[in-house]
């Protein structure tokens, strides 16, 4: 009998414990250690390859969560603006080249130092770690570089035996010449809304004519013969671009390309994969280019990835960031938009599963116009090799630049005049960007 009693004591104290630590398991379960990742980079293919990596991840360390915040391109700053406002940052985000800079002068990323060293600080390419480093510490990676050409239709060249552009001269020839409006044909694209293309496509073209926006000193030169030059020039091509270009931003410029409306634009590399899901008549006839002023310059995009001061979990961030950016697997997300991602590292440049993917093997032509711009590309935080600059970033909100653009060719003003108006602005921002100090708590 006291046997028996035993046992069933025992028993109920193993039921007791059963319980108890099933509790205590459910708590811990929904109490997992949460790492919020906002990324504006949030196409389809994209979310799909980084979800592949966050489901991964989880499944090899249980007690974290990766929560994806897809955040569409034109709202980035104003949810980072608030996000930091608000001390409601997430953990993990995406930056480009002139946020990064800025936001590691202002002290609001963590450094990164050991993530690069274990990627290997010598097998990225200089340029891309360049606008990162702050006081000698790197602030944020870089996870994907990109560069803007022209595409042009080899079909249509071929029909007016039209040589494909090196000189802006030859550019505005073709545009002229390709140009049947009546027939809902269009030379070129030049867009000219008030977004952030527009500024990025004016800069492409300044950058080649000589022209800047900072001299060495991080001081405004934006009123310059050659950035009127270059104004005057763009008024000259909009000519042949179509109706309503005056409001054309990022899609629209390559739209209408796609759509065989327009023989020349300039875009990224993501055209290309694209004509293949929209209209695949098109692929075996365009082809890329690039063309010169003064120089052969191409706008470069530089993808950055960091954790924001105040994560509370800066450890588990950091090892996701470790996984994310060392696994072989990687090569997947830069091959969710053929083109558009080329890698921040060398070994990852030349290593099969990347080389071997099939549009580059069909359109080597193409992607050899790509690669040779990415790495002569240039931006605003990098107008000057060496020196990143952390003002660029209020240049770039501001929309100082697309305002000069449209004074030109959408309101009849004067380059001149629009560039002594742009010359104050920026003058005035950079003045008051200046006076914000870097955080040192």
């Amino acid at each position: 009998m006291r046997l028996l009693q035993r046992l069933l004591l025992g028993a109920a104290i193993l039921a007791s414990l059963t319980i108890i630590l099933g509790h205590y398991s459910n708590i811990q379960a929904s109490e997992k250690i949460k790492i919020r990742w906002a990324t504006y980079r949030a196409a389809p293919a994209e979310l799909q390859e980084k979800e592949k990596f966050i489901k991964d991840f989880e499944n090899k360390n249980p007690n974290i969560q990766i929560v994806l915040e897809p955040i569409a391109w034109k709202d980035q700053i104003t949810y980072l603006i608030t996000a930091i406002a608000s001390n409601t940052q997430p953990d993990i985000v995406d930056l480009t080249a002139e946020s990064a800079a800025l936001y590691a002068k202002l002290g609001y990323l963590l450094p990164v130092d050991d993530i690069v060293e274990e990627i290997g600080r010598n097998d990225f390419y200089p340029d891309l770690l360049e606008p990162n480093i702050f006081k000698g510490q790197t602030y944020a990676i870089p996870w994907y570089d990109t560069g803007a050409n022209f595409w042009y239709r080899k079909d249509l060249f071929a029909e007016k035996r039209l040589k494909v552009p090196n000189t802006w001269e030859e550019l505005l020839e073709c545009a002229k010449v390709l140009n049947k409006e009546k027939e809902g044909l269009y030379g070129i694209v030049v867009p000219y809304g008030r977004n952030q293309w527009t500024a990025w496509y004016f800069e492409s073209f300044m950058w080649s004519n000589g022209g800047l926006v900072f001299d060495k000193n991080l001081n405004i030169v934006f009123n310059s013969p050659q950035n009127a030059a270059t104004l005057l020039f763009l008024k000259k091509l909009s000519k042949y671009s179509p109706p309503g270009s005056s409001e054309y931003s990022f899609e629209q410029t390559m739209n209408v390309f796609i759509t065989g409306r327009a023989a020349i634009t300039y875009y990224f590399g993501r055209i290309l994969p694209e004509i293949y899901k929209r209209n695949p008549d098109l692929a075996e006839k365009v082809g890329a280019f690039m063309i010169k002023r003064k120089e052969y310059v191409q706008w470069n995009g530089m993808g950055m990835i960091g954790i924001m001061k105040g994560s509370k979990n800066e450890a588990e961030a950091k090892k996701f960031l470790r996984y994310y950016l060392t696994s072989p697997d990687f090569v997947d997300v830069l091959l969710s938009t053929p083109g558009q991602y080329l890698p921040p590292l060398k070994s990852m440049s030349a290593s099969p599963k990347f080389i071997s993917s099939p549009l580059f093997k069909k359109h080597s032509d193409i992607f050899n116009v790509i690669k040779a711009g990415t790495r002569g590309g240039r931006r605003m935080v990098l107008e000057h090799p060496g020196l990143p600059n952390p003002y660029a970033y209020s240049i770039e909100v501001s929309q100082v630049v697309e305002d000069t653009v449209q004074k030109v060719l959408l309101k009849g003003d004067t380059p001149e005049s629009a560039l002594a108006w742009a010359q104050r602005e920026m003058e005035r921002i950079v003045e008051e960007a200046r006076k914000i100090d870097y955080k040192k708590d």
